[in-house]
């Protein structure tokens, strides 16, 4: 088949409107530039290409695990390519629908419909009208069926579709259960391959493919047994701004067979499979070491039931307990919560500690089979208190099978209990996340009615009436959104036609609080004559259900036999530990031979590895820094970086690359750096300057090369006293250049600076929202025009390290568009220190 063998023409030209029209107006234009530390930019010649399209902005889908997998497992094969994009938010997507500009990935720039294929992960049921918004913005038609041979093939995959019937329609192929071997297959498969209709006849032979438009036999779900080193990124992407979990995830287990009746993934991702305590451990270090980044999550639905949990924490112990890292654990079950983890967990910045006992009875723990006792949750709290954990989270669902409102009273008095208890170790704070139950797939509850709205907003409001303390705040998910939630998690194939015209119709983003519209829900359903609440009524027992076309690896009736052990309240042993429980899973696999295999240690000796670490000696007993100046340029590739982002940037380099610098004092110690006035965003320089410390006063320059990382040059640097005067407190004047300014727009600003008089001012508003004149006069000193290049230089003064912003000015004296202003581009060419006598003085020099 037809490669895209070069870059073509209309990929520059794509790349210059980018540039010219798309990033300088977009708001977060990181979101979409590419600028990331450690992406893959590979020649697509001769490549099976695919872009990972994820159908939610760029701050999720960055912290989204099973991405970076199976962007890593893709580009370690010679013969693929891989690439990314993202949702844009609603205003970026109606930017790129103004500009008549495609939805485009991110390393290269290509327009999503050059690629071989689109590969669309999808992690939660209220992205599916995302999946459109993608699909719209690339110019692609929504249905495989109206999708000729020209078109990208559409594969989909991720945990919201266990049960992908409601979305089928959307595409040409959805994969199963694990993808990162699965993927690679499809698309060496297609590269051998001479047309689209034998790919599709090749590929239908294989496990966990399931074609939408080839109606075969049953699909069975195929997982992978062994979690390869390899497979995992060990120089991860870095973003260059704040993402929702801006960390290293890296995952320690996949699967769990603890077998609470309610949770999905728990039987989705059967067998349990561990990876080496050696390959964590290998994966940690070489990830923080490439990344810089200063926080580790060892990822896995329950981290704390991990058998080499004590070896492995043992090991980062000793390697991190003198550094600046945070190791965190997203997913600790109390039951196995040890004060080991605690006190690993200590070596980072104490936040909130989180549980989910999930219910508050007894009974209804039997239920679910998920016995957490209160003594257990209350000898957790013993150990994290003391400790300096003063915030805890709990996390509880309402609307589980069989529950009453006297489960709703016993929840509350648990509450009650724990706020009670903790007053021994003084003032906690407790916040109370309460979710309503939704039924899902091939679970034990997939045959269950959902509770209504009346029934929940009940539950909720006695919950908010009823637990009321100083220390105590309740947060309860929109029950309406767990609505919507059900529906399309037990959906079948009909839905398609509801969810494209619900898009239609304005929906997409539906996860977000701002952006999720239920009335209108409820209109598009009513319209096709359907239910809501209908929709989440009970299924038979007897009945063949839309989902039993896919085969997962558990039986029915292992899952049938345990929703009558929940009637019973009866518990089913935790397989990993016990004796198997016959679900299934062990027909396909010898399931503990996936398990780690290592003899795990009983406990930390966390006083030994102390003993034993090296101490760093200090004959004159006296601490010595040695202070450097340095002037920096931050060119055009990190004109859209924050100060904020900028300095994040510096300290990831920091540790990226071990750089002795010195830290600040107290709790949370942190580079110790100073700059001076931050640049405005979408601005260039040539004269940045930054203050920074080190701990000995060997090899600085190339110490300080390291730090400025790509996108930014050393100017120059100079040491200076230990305690030099804050930038910020030296500079008072500062010359900004325009540049690539169109002549009309010149003309107009020309004439518009000679109009300024001394009333000219500028209104901001005060931390009090009182408004507050700032008068243009006493803020520039002297502009300048060269009719020649159209260009302005202006040098502004700061007053009490004040002064006024370039958009304010031109905002003020142009009455400009933002279009117009955002199309200048600025450079600020250099600062300086004017004394009381008229003298200049450079700042490094002071």
């Amino acid at each position: 088949m037809e490669r895209l063998n070069h870059i073509s023409t209309h990929q520059n030209s794509l790349i210059e409107r980018l540039d010219k029209t798309f990033f300088p107006f977009v708001e977060k234009p990181l979101r979409f530039t590419g600028t990331e530390r450690n992406i893959l930019v590979k020649d697509h010649k001769n490549r099976v290409s695919i872009c990972l399209a994820f159908p939610d902005i760029y701050e999720i889908g960055m912290s989204y695990n099973g991405y970076h997998i199976l962007y890593n497992v893709i580009n370690s094969k010679e013969n693929l390519v891989c690439e990314r994009t993202y949702t844009p938010e609603k205003s970026a997507g109606e930017l790129l629908r103004s500009l008549n500009l495609p939805l485009f990935s991110l390393e290269s720039k290509f327009d999503l419909k050059k690629f071989d294929f689109i590969g669309i992960t999808i992690p939660y049921e209220l992205n599916f009208t995302n999946i459109l918004e993608i699909l719209d913005l690339s110019g692609i038609p929504f249905r495989a069926e109206d999708r000729d041979s020209s078109y990208p093939i559409i594969i989909g995959g991720g945990s919201a579709v266990a049960n992908p019937l409601p979305v089928a329609d959307f595409f040409d192929i959805i994969i199963l259960g694990d993808g990162e071997d699965i993927t690679v297959d499809v698309l060496n498969i297609y590269e051998k391959c001479d047309s689209k209709e034998q790919f599709f006849e090749e590929i239908n032979k294989i496990d966990s493919i399931y074609i939408p438009k080839m109606n075969g036999e049953k699909i069975v779900k195929k997982a992978v047994s062994d979690l390869k080193n390899e497979n995992y990124a060990h120089t991860p992407i870095v973003p260059m701004m704040e993402i929702a979990h801006d960390r290293v995830s890296v995952e320690v287990m996949r699967g769990c067979t603890r077998g609470c009746r309610f949770c999905q993934a728990g039987y989705y991702y059967r067998p349990v499979r561990e990876r080496s305590t050696d390959d964590v451990f290998k994966h940690v270090s070489t990830a923080l070491e490439n990344s810089g980044y200063e926080e580790i999550s060892l990822l896995s639905l329950s981290t704390s039931d991990y058998s080499g949990i004590n070896n492995l924490l043992s090991k980062l112990y000793k390697k991190y307990l003198n550094s600046k890292i945070n190791i965190s654990f997203p997913s600790i079950r109390a039951e196995t919560f040890t004060e080991d983890i605690a006190k690993i967990a200590k070596l980072g910045r104490i936040g909130s500690f989180t549980f989910a006992p999930e219910t508050g009875s007894l009974k209804m723990r039997r239920v679910i089979n998920k016995n957490v006792s209160r003594e257990i949750i209350k000898n957790c709290m013993d150990i994290i208190i003391p400790m300096g954990w003063r915030k805890i989270k709990l996390y509880y669902m309402i609307g589980l099978p069989t529950e009453t409102m006297e489960d709703i009273e016993e929840l509350k008095d648990e509450i009650y209990e724990f706020a009670n208890y903790s007053k021994k170790h003084g003032k906690v704070d407790f916040h109370i996340s309460i979710s309503p139950f939704n039924p899902k797939p091939f679970t034990p509850f997939q045959w269950v009615e959902q509770d209504s709205l009346e029934t929940f907003r009940e539950k909720i409001d006695y919950l908010y009436k009823n637990v009321r303390a100083r220390n105590i705040r309740v947060d309860a998910r929109d029950p309406r959104v767990s609505k919507l939630e059900a529906v399309f998690s037990r959906g079948g194939r009909d839905q398609s036609h509801i969810i494209e015209y619900a898009y239609r119709n304005g929906a997409k983003f539906d996860g977000w609080t701002e952006h999720f519209n239920y009335e209108n829900w409820e209109k598009v359903f009513q319209k096709f004559g359907k239910n809501i609440e209908e929709l989440t009524k009970s299924f038979s027992l007897e009945d063949t259900l839309p989902w039993d076309i896919f085969d997962i690896g558990i039986s029915k009736s292992y899952l049938l036999n345990e929703w009558k052990k929940s009637i019973e309240e009866a518990s089913t042993e935790f397989c990993k530990r016990g004796k198997c429980t016959r679900c299934g899973i062990e027909k396909r696999f010898n399931c503990r031979s996936l398990l780690n295999g290592e003899k795990d240690l009983e406990t930390i000796n966390f006083d030994e590895i102390v003993k034993n670490l090296k101490k760093v000696e200090n004959p004159s007993g006296e601490f010595v820094i040695y202070k450097y100046r340095v002037v920096y340029k931050k060119l055009d590739k990190l004109k859209y970086l924050s100060h904020k982002g900028f300095i994040k940037v510096v300290e990831r380099e920091i540790l990226k690359n071990n750089i002795d610098v010195s830290y600040t004092k107290g709790f949370h110690p942190i580079p110790d750096l100073s700059f001076g006035f931050p640049l405005q965003f979408g601005f260039i320089s040539d004269c940045e300057y930054m203050d920074i410390s080190f701990e000995t006063n060997e090899d600085i320059e190339n110490k300080i090369r390291s730090i400025l990382s790509d996108g930014l040059e050393l100017v120059s640097f100079k040491q200076v006293k230990r305690k030099p005067t804050p930038l910020t407190h030296i500079l008072n004047r500062t010359e900004y250049v325009s540049l690539n300014i169109d002549k009309d727009l010149y003309i107009k600003a020309r004439e518009a600076f000679k109009r300024f008089d001394e009333n000219t001012h500028i209104v901001r508003l005060t931390k009090k929202k009182k408004e507050k004149k700032y008068f243009v006069k006493d803020f520039i000193e002297s502009i300048k025009f060269d009719d020649e290049k159209c260009e302005i230089v202006l040098v502004f003064i700061y007053i009490e390290s004040a002064t006024i912003r370039m958009d304010e000015l031109f905002k003020q004296l142009l009455d400009h568009t933002k279009y117009e202003f955002d199309s200048i581009k600025f450079k600020r060419v250099k600062s300086w220190f004017l004394d009381n006598e008229g003298k200049c003085h450079n700042p490094i020099d002071l």
